[in-house]
């Protein structure tokens, strides 16, 4: 029996996928949580929608849910996600999702869509009809970091060294890139190994999974040596030619909230590597989160770092924003990325 706030929501829905364009790539987890937290699961008067966008790594997802006559959106990614947890109340069964910070969720009326206002929301709440369903959905979820391969501090940031992607030719010679900045952990692995005290901590602190801070550019050139002996490979800072080539290459232009940690969403420090969108050679944080050091000397003997950090201005970056400081200089919006060469 057709259910006329059921097709009403369903040709709403349709209509604004259709204009964000959300494909949906091949995913069983995928296939899973949409079907299931799509479906109009009772009470009557509650419906929702569960999409994961259309990305490499598609870790952000939207859902829309009706009650009544107001339309709720969220769109959020998995990493924003702080606890799941399943509460019952008699029959009634529901998932809670817990968000680090507060979510802005738009609201839109149940005849055009159109928007109506936004609020401030720190839980989402999805209804399900069973305990049993809720705890499926709730370890889909808590599996997705393999399963879609998408959050990548886990399972890179704690590899003793830098993982690389190639660049196509530059110059003739092969070329690979640091897919991050060199992450905190990264270089602890140095610092034991050589018996070397870890550069002043940052106010926020160390973080595994965040770029590392406060290097010198000697110390940075001294990582890469020290890598290259390691590894047999031959690895180095990137020279400002490549790293710019590198850094320019977008599919397509996005907005900075989209690709970089900066001064209006860094939140006063760095952030986890590999949390926003990569661009079209997979390298993420080429924009924001640190300068990241070049092996470019300038005429006046200071050296020059690129691509802006989480202090940074709007301006500061772009692909072609560069610094200058002295070679013994240190700052917490600086770390590196490293550049292997193909023997």
């Amino acid at each position: 029996m057709n259910n006329p706030i059921t097709n009403t929501l369903s040709c709403f829905i349709l209509s604004l996928l259709s204009s964000i364009s959300l494909a949906q790539p091949a995913s069983s987890l995928k296939s899973f949580l949409e079907t299931r937290l799509t479906e109009y699961i009772a009470p009557s008067d509650f419906a929702q929608y569960f999409r994961f966008a259309d990305t490499m790594f598609p870790d952000r997802f939207t859902v829309i849910q009706q009650k009544n006559s107001i339309y709720t959106e969220y769109d959020l990614k998995l990493t924003q996600i702080k606890t799941m947890d399943i509460i019952s109340h008699d029959t009634a069964v529901a998932l809670v999702l817990t968000f680090h910070t507060p979510l802005t969720v738009v609201l839109r009326d149940d005849i055009h869509g159109e928007e109506t206002g936004t609020e401030e929301r720190q839980i989402l709440t999805f209804p399900l009809g069973s305990y049993r369903e809720a705890l499926h959905v709730q370890r889909a979820l808590q599996d997705s970091d393999n399963r879609l391969n998408f959050r990548i501090r886990k399972q890179e940031a704690n590899k003793s060294y830098p993982e690389m992607m190639p660049m196509p030719e530059i110059k003739a010679r092969p070329v690979w890139l640091g897919k991050y900045p060199v992450t905190v952990q990264q270089y602890r692995t140095y610092c034991k190994t050589q018996q070397k005290p870890m550069p002043p901590a940052p106010p926020w602190g160390w973080h595994a999974d965040h770029p590392i801070v406060g290097i010198t550019w000697k110390e940075a050139k001294d990582y890469v040596l020290w890598l290259s002996k390691q590894t047999g490979h031959g690895y180095d800072l990137p020279p400002k030619h490549v790293w710019q080539y590198a850094a320019l290459d977008n599919l397509e232009e996005r907005v900075i909230d989209e690709v970089a940690w900066w001064g209006e969403n860094a939140a006063e420090s760095t952030q986890a590597v590999g949390q926003k969108l990569p661009n079209g050679f997979g390298l993420y944080d080429m924009q924001g989160n640190v300068w990241e050091w070049l092996d470019e000397p300038e005429d006046n003997k200071q050296r020059t770092a690129a691509g802006g950090s989480w202090d940074s201005h709007f301006a500061q970056c772009q692909w072609n924003s560069i610094t200058q400081l002295y070679p013994n200089e240190r700052d917490f919006s600086i770390g590196f990325r490293v550049v292997q060469y193909q023997r």
